[in-house]
């Protein structure tokens, strides 16, 4: 892994909107967080729902691919439907994140969590 990042996702208490902010471990220790907290997004109504993992992986498309996102899963054959990215602890993974794919980031399950098939 590159270096460890986090993706803070605020969301809106009343109007649900989603904002992402990504953030290296340097910059939060340098106090970037603080200045986003103190512009005004709590005041405003957002609170902290999630604190996403970087897994170190980037799709396709060259994206990084954070705790969260959903992902398709592409291989010689076929198109996988979406999965969400999480870290399997008894195996010590990102799942759906092993094997010879390829994987395309189709958004996270925060902004959009129909992207996840039933």
């Amino acid at each position: 892994m590159d270096k460890l990042k986090l993706r803070y996702v605020f969301k809106h208490k009343e109007f649900k909107d989603v904002s992402l902010y990504h953030f290296a471990l340097e910059e939060i220790e340098k106090g970037v967080l603080a200045k986003v907290l103190s512009s005004g997004m709590i005041e405003n109504g957002y609170e902290i729902v999630s604190k996403d993992r970087y897994t170190g992986l980037k799709d396709k498309n060259g994206k990084e691919i954070y705790e969260g996102d959903v992902v398709k899963i592409h291989d010689q054959y076929s198109i996988d439907p979406s999965h969400k990215v999480f870290w399997n602890t008894s195996r010590g993974c990102w799942l759906p994140l092993l094997g010879d794919y390829t994987w395309e980031v189709i958004g996270n399950i925060h902004e959009n969590s129909k992207l996840l098939k039933d």
